[in-house]
């Protein structure tokens, strides 16, 4: 072979070489491979194989997140997402999971219609693309109840796909409160029966809410008189408790009714105590309204004095005490009367059983007023035994 031969001979080698070499190129036949090896000085690594699609099923989709942008608190948002089958086996859509109860989902046929899934879920069948065939997964996303801030929600499409179980599907939302409530929640702290105490909050609605009008209340207690102003561009609403409010820690909602169909109630949640007039006083200034007895010896007799002094103008009559316990049979009360309405003593005396090692129970104070409900005073007393006598000496033995 003459000089020039070899030379182009080289230079066709060098070029199927680099056409091996490339992803998507391939010999386009077997002898110039064949020459390749036998004119290469050294063996040509094997040409790549063209990658083979993978059998089976294949999730996809062209978007799997979704930013809703600002949404105003209260609002309801439907958006949906594409899915189709990009494998060579049917895909089963198995189920669809939501991680939050906020987000509902359902699937559209390519057509847009919603897919009846519920008779056949319990198969672990919710619906079943062919190759190429598409469908989307729809969500309706509710922001009532969730806090005003930015979110992100996820759902799971589970399927068949052997590569990827499980496509997640993302929206992104900043809720702002369509009203914005100063206070958020009326903390009116603790108040004696009888007495009256008003809270002022202020309503500022959202710029998209500027034409809204607030029409009045719902839900309104009986012991709340609530009413409601408008000063420039807020709404300020005063809550006054009335002294007929019941004894006891009160924490209801009542509801601003809103001219907005959206928006119809805006909730206005409170907290409150309102305690007795009547004050309950055992003598000890740590715990008042614990009776404590301390450790006693069995057998021992043990007086204490309850004290019962009602600060208001209406009269509260102690009528009963009743000793609620295992170990009723060994305390004792009598009722004594300073002014009738006004001011009782309450003799209890405890007589430490031999056989216990403490006594606990209730004192239950009845009155004939709704200003004094039934009086729960906690009792309890330690019982201790004398040590057992020491043995005798020990003796000599027997000699």
């Amino acid at each position: 072979m003459s000089s020039l031969a070899r030379a182009l001979s080289g230079l066709f080698v060098i070029a199927v070489v680099v056409a091996g070499c490339g992803e998507d190129a391939a010999p386009t036949s077997a002898e110039p491979a064949a020459a390749a090896h036998a004119e290469s000085p050294a063996p040509a690594a094997a040409p790549a194989a063209m990658p083979v699609a993978a059998e089976g099923a294949k999730i996809a989709s062209d978007r799997t997140f979704l930013d809703l942008g600002d949404m105003l608190l209260g609002a309801e948002r439907t958006v949906a997402f594409p899915i189709r089958n990009d494998g060579t086996q049917p895909l089963v859509i198995r189920r669809i999971e939501t991680t939050c109860g906020c987000t509902f989902a359902r699937i559209l046929d390519a057509k847009g219609d919603v897919i009846e899934s519920a008779t056949s879920a319990s198969s672990g069948t919710v619906h079943t693309l062919t190759p190429g065939a598409a469908c989307s997964v729809e969500l309706h996303f509710v922001s009532a109840g969730q806090p005003a801030t930015r979110l992100r929600k996820q759902t799971r499409v589970v399927t068949n796909d052997p590569i990827q179980s499980e496509l997640v599907l993302e929206i992104e939302v900043n809720l702002i409160k369509a009203f914005t409530l100063d206070p958020q929640s009326i903390v009116f702290g603790e108040i004696v029966r009888g007495n009256t105490v008003t809270k002022t909050v202020h309503i500022v609605p959202d710029e998209t809410m500027a034409a809204v009008e607030l029409l009045g209340f719902a839900d309104v207690p009986p012991y709340v008189e609530p009413t409601l102003a408008r000063v420039g561009d807020h709404f300020e609403v005063a809550l006054t408790i009335r002294g007929d409010a019941p004894i006891g820690y009160l924490q209801p909602t009542l509801h601003l009714t809103t001219s907005d169909a959206t928006f119809p109630r805006i909730p206005v949640q409170f907290a409150i105590t309102v305690k007795s007039p009547v004050v309950i006083d055992t003598g000890d200034a740590s715990q008042r309204e614990i009776l404590d007895f301390g450790p006693i010896a069995a057998g021992s007799k043990h007086e204490r004095t309850i004290r019962v002094e009602n600060g208001a103008r209406e009269a509260v009559n102690l009528v009963e005490v009743r000793v609620d316990s295992k170990r009723a049979d060994s305390v004792s009360t009598a009722i004594e009367v300073g002014v009738p309405g006004r001011s009782y003593r309450v003799k209890v005396t405890l007589v430490a059983p031999a056989d216990a090692k403490s006594v606990r129970g209730s004192l239950v104070l009845k009155s004939d007023s709704a200003l004094m409900p039934d009086k729960i005073v906690p009792f309890q007393a330690w019982v201790t035994k004398p040590a057992d006598a020491a043995p005798a000496p020990a003796g000599d033995g027997d000699k």
